[in-house]
C-alpha cells in the first residue's frame, strides 16, 4: 500500500505545494483537509486548500500509512481522533525536557518562570519563549525599556498568567537553519528567514555536516521518528542548537522534501 499525505494547507502555501508535488511524484496519495478550529473535526479541502464544508469520511480518518502535516491544533486533533501518523511528541519538545538533554544550546543563563512573574527577571535584555512547543506566543527579545509594549504583544491572545516560559540571556544571531531529521539522520536542510539568509535557500554540505555533528554529540535525544532541528549562528560564527520542533507542523522552507519523504516513507 502506498502512503498517504494528509495535508492541511495554508501555513506556507509555496512549501506545501512543493511537498504535495514531491509526494505525488513518489506515488503518495494526497488527502487535503482543513481542521475546524476549536474542535477535533476535519473537513475536506479543495486543491487550493479551501474547505469544502464536507467532513472527512471515517474511512479517510482511519486510513493506514497516512502522515499528517498541518497546524499545531490540527496535529493535536489528529492524534486523538484519527489513525494518521502525527510526529509531534509534545512532552519531548518542551524546553524543560530537551534543555536537560542537549549539549551546545544557544540559550544560556536559563531561568524558568510564568507570565505572571516575568517582569522581575527583566533587568537587562532577555530572550523569552513559551516552555511548550505549541507556542502561545513566538520567542522574542524583551528589555526593561520596552517591557510593557512587548508584554502586551506576547499576551495578545490572552494566554493564562501561569503559562510556563523560559527566560535566557540575549544573544545576537546572524543566521538560522532548519533540518528535517528522520530516524536520527538529517535528511535535508534550509536556511530560515533572516536578513542575510532567506528561507528559499537550501543548506549545503557544510551545514549538513554541522547538523550531523550536533546529532552525533547528542545521541540520547531522538524524540520521534521524524522531527525538526533548528540551529543558529552566533556573531562569532559558531552554530548552536536554537530549538527543536514537530515535523508534522513545522515550516518546511526550502528543504528538499523529496529526500525527506523518501526517508519518512520507511517509517510508516
Amino acid at each position: 500500500m502506498q502512503p498517504t499525505l494528509a495535508i492541511e494547507q495554508g501555513l506556507d502555501p509555496e512549501a506545501e505545494n512543493t511537498l504535495i508535488q514531491n509526494a505525488e511524484e513518489l506515488g503518495w496519495q494526497i488527502l487535503r483537509v482543513q481542521h475546524v478550529p476549536f474542535t477535533t473535526r476535519f473537513q475536506k479541502a479543495d486543491k487550493d486548500g479551501y474547505t469544502t464544508n464536507r467532513p472527512v469520511p471515517d474511512e479517510d480518518l482511519h486510513r493506514p500509512k497516512t502522515w499528517y502535516h498541518g497546524s499545531i491544533q490540527g496535529a493535536k486533533a489528529a492524534q486523538t481522533h484519527t489513525r494518521w501518523t502525527v510526529h509531534a511528541p509534545w512532552e519531548n519538545l518542551k524546553c524543560t525536557t530537551y534543555y536537560a538533554k542537549l549539549r551546545h544550546l544557544l540559550q544560556q543563563g536559563i531561568q524558568h518562570t510564568t507570565l505572571h512573574d516575568l517582569k522581575a527577571l527583566i533587568t537587562e535584555p532577555k530572550f523569552v519563549r513559551p516552555n511548550d512547543c505549541d507556542k502561545v506566543f513566538s520567542g522574542t527579545v524583551i528589555r526593561p525599556d520596552n517591557y510593557d509594549e512587548v508584554y502586551r504583544l506576547i499576551t495578545s491572545y490572552d494566554p493564562p498568567l501561569n503559562t510556563q516560559i523560559v527566560v535566557a540571556k540575549y544573544q545576537k544571531i546572524i543566521a538560522e537553519a532548519r533540518f528535517l531529521i528522520v530516524n536520527g539522520v538529517a535528511t535535508t536542510g534550509s536556511y530560515a528567514n533572516t536578513k542575510t539568509t532567506p528561507k528559499t535557500i537550501q543548506t549545503g554540505d557544510y551545514l549538513m555536516g554541522i547538523a550531523y555533528k550536533h546529532l552525533t554529540l547528542n545521541p540520547d535525544y531522538d524524540p520521534e521518528k521524524s522531527w525538526v532541528l533548528d540551529l543558529a549562528q552566533t556573531i562569532d560564527g559558531e552554530w548552536k542548537i536554537l530549538e527543536v520542533g514537530a515535523s508534522s507542523c513545522a515550516g518546511l522552507y526550502a528543504c528538499d522534501t523529496t529526500k525527506f519523504l523518501q526517508a519518512l516513507q520507511r517509517t510508516l
